[in-house]
């Protein structure tokens, strides 16, 4: 007994269409290649039917699957992949390859990674608080008749005169500040990034800049990250910003993504994502994530991929 096209697609777990897809490529081949339409229709032996539905289920789960067990973006799970820092395969389905991750290994991944967040640490560094403790990150105080600067919050460690590195327990207490203003979240899409070199001088203009930076943008609307290799990330939603001229000064040389634009009214972070609401069919979506799958990016980077395509074709007809 055969299996009609639509017998086949049911087994496949995949659309008629695709399955015509897989015959054109040579994945799967009917008996009645040359005679279907005289048949009314493929028919397909349920042996090769079996050895094509192992080839297009190969062990383990997608890297989309893999991502909602972790709780991170699939981009995000990508990189760690290609770092080696969860285990993955490649493997070839077709002519595609796909990256496939072990349910296990991904949740014992996440329990590693809860144990880790503690120092909220992401793909950007070490996630700083900026406010813990009754305490301001990178605020001024003065401890032991010395202006020292607070650059971690939980625990207080605090930078000395002397560029020492020095972490207060409960027995020593600095005098609590006020939480940073309340700021109106920023709602428009796209971040503005900043890198600094972090300082070993407790009175550096760069803790001055940050400190200004929330201050002004309010702590909803900034992030700050300390990376191993010795630089604070800064990523700031859009907005505008009152601050001091050598300070923006000092934005500008340190800016890594983004743009900053000065006029009368201050300066202003711009991102270099625009953002633009669109309605996709329910049928070109699903397309669009099925490639993003198999090409292990996120659904916004095949977008994107296809976006820039696409103009590139228009041009050629302009």
């Amino acid at each position: 007994m055969y299996l009609t096209l639509s017998q086949t697609a049911q087994e496949l777990d995949r659309t008629e269409r695709q399955v015509r897809y897989l015959i054109k490529t040579g994945v799967l081949s009917p008996i009645n290649q040359d005679t279907y339409k005289r048949d009314g229709g493929y028919r397909f032996s349920p042996d090769i039917v079996m050895q094509v539905k192992k080839k297009l289920t190969p062990e383990g789960i997608s890297l989309r699957m893999a991502a909602e067990i972790v709780g991170i973006t699939p981009q995000y799970l990508n990189k760690l992949a290609l770092s080696g820092e969860i285990r993955s395969n490649l493997v070839a389905i077709g002519n595609k390859k796909e990256r496939r991750f072990n349910k296990k290994d991904c949740y014992c991944f996440k329990n590693q990674m809860k144990s880790r967040t503690h120092k909220s640490i992401s793909h950007f560094g070490e996630k700083l608080q900026l406010y813990k403790n009754n305490q301001r990150l990178f605020k001024l105080a003065s401890y032991n008749d010395e202006i020292v600067r607070i650059v971690k919050t939980q625990p207080i460690t605090i930078l000395k005169a002397d560029g020492i590195l020095y972490e207060l327990d409960s027995n020593h207490v600095l005098p609590p500040s006020e939480e940073w203003p309340e700021k109106t979240y920023q709602t428009k899409k796209g971040f503005v990034t900043f890198q600094f070199p972090i300082p070993r001088n407790a009175e550096h203009t760069t803790y001055n800049v940050i400190y200004e930076l929330i201050q002004e943008l309010g702590p909803k609307n900034v992030q700050v990250f300390e990376q191993a290799a010795g630089d604070y990330l800064i990523r700031c939603r859009q907005g505008k910003i009152y601050i001091k001229e050598e300070y923006a000064e000092v934005l500008k040389r340190h800016i890594i993504d983004g743009d900053t634009l000065s006029n009368s009214f201050g300066i202003e972070l711009l991102s270099n994502i625009m953002s633009e609401y669109v309605h996709l069919p329910r049928e070109l979506f699903q397309k669009i994530e099925q490639l993003a799958d198999k090409r292990s990016i996120s659904t916004q980077e095949q977008i994107i991929d296809a976006i820039k395509i696409g103009l590139e074709s228009f041009k050629s007809e302009l």
